[in-house]
């Protein structure tokens, strides 16, 4: 598992309980049993509603979706994620995928939690050990890859800075850290995006550290010092809790589950 904790220049890890819905492949009581026992007494999950008809499994939790999800799937059954939201409300939810250089690739949920709050979760594969500057771009323009998506989105026209600043630019997100196998997994919250404004900008990982706009010379000011991008993905709508009861695709004829082996497939 990738790590989440909180690290300098990097936002802090949001200890915010959301709702994230799978649905979960079962078909009898035991596999209801199986996949209640999965996520009991699991630090970090408030609570559990299953919903064996529906094979919809809503969790309270404040871990990554990625954490619960390897934790259902470790009781023998396939999970997709269908929705995240808020407990009780829907503000707004989105995704981005990510592919880029050097097999960099990975999926980041954005969750409008309130007004001024915005959840951020997300598991990045294929990065160098270390920091890596996050940000929303200016526009979503991939016709050239991460060349055309601008610069970090700053409408205030701001200097650049760390993501707890009350200044700089609104696009700016701070570091995700990756691990020794090239994991960056984390769950944090941006008080300054205002998420339906977004859709169908680009977010982009950098290559280096994003210095916060305290380094000197460079374009620290510009996008703090963290060198090209290595991926940038489009920001879309997504659904919230019980917004996506799909079971099989109007466009490929694909169940559920065949998307998610495809997924997979392209993720691993």
């Amino acid at each position: 598992m990738g790590n989440t904790g909180s690290m300098e220049g990097s936002p802090t890890i949001s200890p915010t309980i959301a709702s994230i819905e799978f649905a979960v492949k079962m078909s009898c009581k035991n596999c209801e049993a199986a996949v209640k026992k999965a996520l009991g007494d699991v630090q970090g999950i408030d609570s559990v509603a299953v919903d064996l008809a529906k094979e919809s499994v809503i969790v309270q939790t404040s871990l990554t979706s990625s954490v619960v999800q390897n934790l259902i799937e470790k009781s023998g059954k396939k999970a997709v994620l269908r929705g995240v939201g808020a407990p009780g409300t829907q503000l707004g939810a989105a995704v981005v995928e990510f592919y880029g250089m050097g097999g960099v690739k990975g999926v980041t949920r954005f969750v409008q939690l309130s007004e001024n709050k915005c959840l951020i979760d997300g598991t990045i594969d294929g990065l160098s050990p270390g920091r890596h500057g996050f940000a929303v771009c200016e526009s979503g323009d991939l016709s050239q890859g991460c060349e055309s998506v601008g610069n970090h989105y700053n409408p205030t026209k701001a200097d650049h800075s760390g993501p707890d600043s009350p200044t700089g630019h609104v696009g700016d997100l701070g570091n995700i850290l990756a691990d020794a196998t090239g994991r960056a997994s984390f769950r944090f919250e941006n008080n300054k995006i205002k998420l339906l404004d977004l859709i169908g900008h680009a977010v982009a990982i950098h290559a280096g550290e994003d210095d916060g706009g305290k380094g000197t010379g460079g374009s620290s000011k510009i996008d703090g010092n963290a060198g090209p991008k290595l991926a940038c993905g489009i920001l879309a709508r997504s659904a919230g809790i019980m917004e996506n009861e799909k079971k099989i695709c109007s466009c490929s004829g694909e169940t559920l589950w065949d998307e998610r082996d495809t997924a997979k497939s392209k993720f691993n």
